[in-house]
């Protein structure tokens, strides 16, 4: 019953209905009373008799229908698992739903008084308060008393609701080698961001997928956990090893060999500069401790690869008749670093390096020469080594041969990187690095600061300062896009290109716009070293059609703003909908035509800096 005296609801809403016409509405009622429909209902019966006590029931008719057999009805169409809609009840209920409204008000009344739990959804369209054990969803009632929990075992599917009470998924994607192995995709777990700790969420997530703790690496566990949450790497490496180890997986023992054989010029002089020797650039790597040592970077056709290689793992090398190499201590991801370790530059234009980022990189700070000849090795391991550049072989296929050779010899003469260059260059003058691209393509929107060290015959360390500068490209895209974009800030355009540029390469759902837009307006945007990366992205064979397409797609992600092509529904009841298409005639244009140029009018409204520039 309600904890409300019957006259002091009586009271409340004959001073609601006083002041509307016809009987008040439950929305009314929830905003203006003490009680809500709810109680009235629990204290009167039904809606109906609620209104008569307090004289606001005239001109509706009294229920004739018996409470019991709509309560009936309503557990009938819920024992199927489906939620019950209004448009269920009319197409397959014995009563109409207006009867439910009459006695109840309201369905989510009536739904609760028959047992049957309403959704969010319905609460949020009823005007009607849910009850305090209902201020959260049904899944976060779950979390809160079971924990972390797997997709499966959720009571419902996760919705916008969730989502904005704080419910999070955690999952780690296998990849296309290891989703058979695995059994099939991994499950998600779910979770409440402000209630349980990450080790709890993690822990849960493994015991819920045990095999891919047999099917991923060590190193992929951990660069999945960091794509969720790079503050919970730290964390998972307290706890990951010993469940790896438990799962029979991780360090067999034997090193795995990722094998490099450099095809043109950018590669062997990448090689020359940090795999015949250490580089004192390794600290610029995001996430890596050490300031000097080996390092080699594959681009993004080549992540398999990388994925495949654990700490332990060796990189080799091989240039012409000899094997460097080092042992692998961190494998990094950092979409930055390519420019600052392996570009150089003459006067201000890149003249050596790759022409895209190599973003995935191995670095050690043991290498050297490996005692066993290219040729002997390649003999040796018992594996066939692919015709491309980067072949990852596994620890059984090189155990032999690693025993046999003597790691690691120091690198009696130095190899200089200019050196290489030239050399690769005469040997062939059409080579393309590992990434398939040719070799000397000045990089015009790149900018660095960077000092490398080089030597040459055996000779001393020489400095070599080389600086970029690049203006600003200016672009034109959409005049709104611009005029809201620019009323951010200065280094918002900046910000949203970086941001947008992650989820691209990442894949995550492009808008793909094409900037058709009869009024554009000029602005500035410096995509840096990440120009070559974008351009690659855009083209006749690229996700984007242009530059310009890519930072307006960049500009309406980050502002939320809606696409171009973008349809409104408008639903307009009889009477205005006639009074409208009598004003569209008088101005000799259809509805849609009015209503177009009315919703123009209203943005440029909102856009008074838009000019026609």
């Amino acid at each position: 019953m309600s904890d409300f005296e019957r006259a002091t609801l009586v009271d409340d809403l004959r001073a609601v209905a006083a002041g509307v016409a016809g009987s008040p509405s439950i929305e009314t009622v929830t905003a203006e009373c003490s009680a809500g429909v709810r109680e009235y209902v629990d204290t009167f019966g039904s809606w109906y008799e609620a209104l008569a006590a307090a004289d606001a029931a005239e001109g509706l008719s009294p229920p004739n229908t018996d409470r019991a057999d709509l309560l009936a009805d309503l557990h009938r169409l819920a024992a199927d698992g489906d939620t019950v809609t209004k448009n269920r009840i009319a197409e397959e209920g014995e009563y109409r739903p207006a009867a439910y409204e009459r006695l109840f008000g309201s369905l989510v009344i009536a739904l609760e008084q028959a047992g049957v739990e309403p959704t969010t959804r319905q609460y949020n369209f009823a005007g009607v308060e849910p009850p305090p054990e209902r201020a959260a969803t049904k899944n976060i009632r779950h979390l809160r008393e079971h924990g972390p929990t797997p997709s499966s075992e959720m009571p419902l599917g996760s919705d916008a609701s969730d989502r904005q009470h704080g419910m999070w998924k955690f999952v780690i994607r296998a990849g296309r080698s290891s989703a058979d192995a695995g059994g099939g995709r991994p499950e998600p777990v779910y979770y409440l961001d402000a209630d349980h700790d990450p080790e709890t969420v993690m822990r849960a997530f493994f015991e819920a997928n045990e095999r891919l703790l047999e099917s991923k690496t060590y190193h992929g566990l951990i660069q999945g956990v960091g794509d969720h949450n790079a503050d919970w790497v730290d964390i998972a490496k307290e706890f990951l090893p010993d469940l790896v180890e438990a799962a029979s997986n991780h360090d067999s023992g034997d090193p795995g060999v990722l094998y490099v054989v450099p095809d043109g010029g950018t590669t062997r002089d990448a090689a020359a500069s940090t795999v015949t020797q250490q580089t004192d650039d390794a600290g610029v790597i995001s996430d890596v401790d050490v300031s000097e040592g080996y390092v080699w970077g594959l681009p993004d056709d080549q992540q398999a690869a990388w994925k495949q290689v654990d700490p332990g793992d060796l990189v080799f090398v091989r240039l012409d008749e000899t094997l460097y190499g080092f042992e692998v201590t961190e494998c990094a991801r950092d979409w930055n670093a390519t420019t600052d370790i392996w570009a150089r530059y003459e006067d201000g234009v890149k003249v050596a390096g790759p022409d895209r980022p190599w973003p995935h990189l191995l670095v050690g700070t043991t290498g050297g020469v490996f005692g066993t000849a290219p040729d002997e090795f390649e003999t040796a391991v018992s594996a066939t080594l692919d015709d491309g550049p980067i072949t990852y072989l596994e620890p059984d296929a090189v155990s032999s041969v690693l025993d046999a050779g003597d790691r690691w010899r120091p690198v009696e003469t130095p190899v200089d990187a200019t050196a290489a260059q030239a050399a690769a260059t005469e040997h062939d003058e059409t080579d393309a690095d590992s990434s398939g691209e040719a070799d000397d393509v000045p990089d015009v929107g790149a900018s660095a600061t960077h000092t490398t060290k080089t030597e040459a015959d055996g000779g001393s360390a020489t400095e070599r300062d080389r600086t970029a500068e690049a203006p600003a490209e200016t672009l034109s895209i959409n005049a709104t896009v611009a005029t809201f974009a620019t009323q951010e800030g200065d280094s918002f355009v900046d910000e949203a290109v970086s941001a947008h540029l992650k989820r691209s390469v990442d894949g995550i759902e492009p808008t793909t716009t094409a900037v058709t837009a009869d009024e554009t307006a000029p602005i500035a945007v410096d995509f840096g070293s990440n120009e070559p990366l974008v351009k690659a992205l855009c083209g006749p064979n690229g996700t984007y059609e242009s530059p310009a397409a890519f930072l307006e797609d960049a500009l309406r992600v980050a502002l939320d703003l809606p696409d171009e092509d973008r349809e409104v529904t408008l639903t307009l009841d009889g009477a205005t909908a006639a009074l409208l298409e009598t004003r569209a005639a008088a101005q000799d244009t259809d509805l849609t035509g009015l209503l177009t140029e009315r919703a123009r009018a209203l943005a440029a409204e909102s856009s008074p800096h838009v000019t026609d520039e």
